[in-house]
């Protein structure tokens, strides 16, 4: 134990002819950027290195010898804290507890503590080792961080809360208007010129586009906070019965290319993800045989999924734009279009982990891919299936 007390405390006594090995340790313990603290059994201060000094304001001189737990333990975590020394003195140390330590001036530091027992040549317990790390800063940045994340989450709901609160408040009035709207279209039947027909057709569009917003807010805010059970999804069979709610014309063909695989996901929000892009390139198809490819490859630890279309095709300056809420590259009056769809596919992706790319040449068409973590086996699907 004295050669203990001298490498971390009293080297200025220290014998110089005990060899060089003690004077190697004693160099890594002074320039050490952690505590290094030896009590002895009764808890008394037998020495501290330097760095130690530098956090608590005392010298070693100033407290060698003194109780531990009185000088620099708050009076509140005496008791604890002499229960883990307990411990340790009983060969069995705790390890990678925190416990404030009082400097010189009053303040409290935060320190997160190793310790070992210490023992003579005859086995006998003499004391306790204990390094130590000020982790002030970082639990002050983990208060903050967990204080930050709760005003994040309950900005979300409450957003999230508002927006369906809004939609709905506007569902009632839209659907009144649209009535009254049907039965004076009724009314006025055969007596509307073709300019006045063609102004009363706008208004009914845009009461229908306005419900399609509507439904996209609601959609768009439920992503991520209405949860569904997780189940096997066999993709094959999604993208067939997706298609039975997309209205496919009959100049456009959508083929699955190669085997999809079966992945372990929410099958509404995957629904989500191809109907929107199948619709998308349907609905901004400019070719008299227009075509649809559905294919995926294993990339990494992904699926890579490709919805490719021979359609009018994307500018490179557009790709970030239309993934933007309520973003549309074409008039609005020349597609009826929210500008929700894309944005929820990116929302829904970038929610499981995967992500979302575009490849387009203007003219020739273009592929929206993402991709998804491999969860399951690829279904035995052997021909490409021409679904619509």
């Amino acid at each position: 134990m004295e050669d203990q007390i001298i490498i971390i405390g009293d080297h200025e006594n220290a014998d110089q002819q005990q060899g060089e090995r003690r004077y190697f340790y004693q160099d890594i313990i002074e320039t050490a950027q952690v505590i290094i603290l030896v009590l002895n059994t009764d808890g008394k201060i037998v020495g501290f290195n330097p760095y130690m000094e530098s956090i608590c304001g005392y010298k070693l001189s100033e407290v060698k010898g003194k109780d531990w737990f009185k000088t620099f333990l708050p009076k509140r975590d005496r008791a604890k804290i002499k229960q883990v020394f307990t411990a340790s003195l009983s060969d069995n140390p705790i390890k990678g507890y925190i416990n404030p330590i009082l400097t010189k001036d009053g303040k409290e530091i935060e320190i997160e503590w190793y310790d070992k027992t210490l023992k003579d040549e005859k086995g006998e317990v003499t004391g306790i080792l204990a390094t130590g790390q000020d982790v002030t800063e970082r639990l002050k940045a983990e208060a903050r961080q967990t204080d930050l994340l709760g005003q994040l989450e309950s900005a979300i709901s409450e957003l999230s809360s508002f927006a369906y609160i809004i939609s709905h408040d506007l569902k009632a009035p839209l659907r009144a208007i649209k009535g009254l709207l049907a039965i004076i279209k009724d009314d006025l039947q055969g007596k509307l010129d073709s300019e006045q027909q063609e102004n009363f057709d706008l208004v009914l569009n845009r009461a229908d586009r306005m419900q399609a917003l509507i439904d996209g807010v609601l959609e768009y805010s439920r992503v991520g906070r209405m949860k569904e059970q997780h189940v096997d999804i066999n993709l094959n069979e999604l993208i067939k019965d997706t298609l039975e709610l997309i209205l496919v014309p009959g100049h456009i063909k959508v083929k699955v290319q190669n085997n999809l695989p079966t992945i372990n996901s929410e099958p509404t929000r995957i629904r989500q993800v191809f109907q929107n892009l199948i619709s998308n390139a349907i609905k901004y198809m400019d070719k008299e045989k227009g075509l649809i490819s559905v294919s995926c490859e294993p990339q990494d630890n992904f699926w890579k999924f490709s919805v490719k279309d021979n359609g009018p095709g994307i500018k490179e300056d557009d790709y970030g734009r239309v993934f933007e809420l309520f973003q549309t590259l074409q008039s609005k009056d020349s597609f009826e279009s929210t500008g929700v769809g894309l944005t929820l596919v990116k929302k829904i992706v970038e929610m499981y982990g995967g992500h979302v790319s575009i490849e387009s040449v203007v003219g020739k068409g273009s592929t929206f891919s993402f991709t998804l973590p491999v969860q399951a086996k690829i279904t035995k699907t052997e021909k490409t299936a021409v679904l619509a």
